[in-house]
């Protein structure tokens, strides 16, 4: 008897508040729980898993431009500032990860995010903490 397929199932990840699936074993992050680009982002992966074996899926070029590390930077620190406070004060913890990104935003701030990879980031570590390595 064949077995009978799982479909994958839409789930809050609590400590991010977004919605999440998970699908060949990994997690699949699909945006704001319960918002309806969330909702769409879910129907389309179950479309996809659907589909028959070796049907390719098209690859659809993201409509909005593409990100410098300085900005995604930006927007992470303004993440961490909210999640990482203690009484609306942040804490020891983001003051340490605006140190952190200090170097990476010297050395990678005007590089597109998405042609960042672990090798630059191994380098900006070698270079930041030279003792470490």
């Amino acid at each position: 008897m064949p077995r009978k397929t799982q479909v994958p199932s839409y789930r809050l990840h609590k400590a991010s508040g977004q919605a999440r699936t998970i699908v060949d074993g990994r997690h699949v992050y699909l945006g704001k729980f319960g918002s309806p680009e969330s909702r769409q982002q879910y129907a389309r992966i179950l479309a996809e898993a659907a589909l028959p074996a070796g049907v390719p899926t098209p690859q659809v070029a993201p409509e909005s431009r593409r990100l410098l590390v300085s900005e995604l930077l930006v927007a992470y620190l303004k993440f961490a500032e909210s999640y990482y406070s203690n009484e609306g004060k942040p804490t020891k913890e983001f003051r340490g990860m605006v140190d952190a990104v200090g170097p990476l935003n010297q050395l990678y701030g005007d590089t597109q995010a998405d042609e960042f990879g672990p090798l630059r980031l191994r380098r900006c570590t070698e270079i930041s903490c030279p003792d470490n390595h």
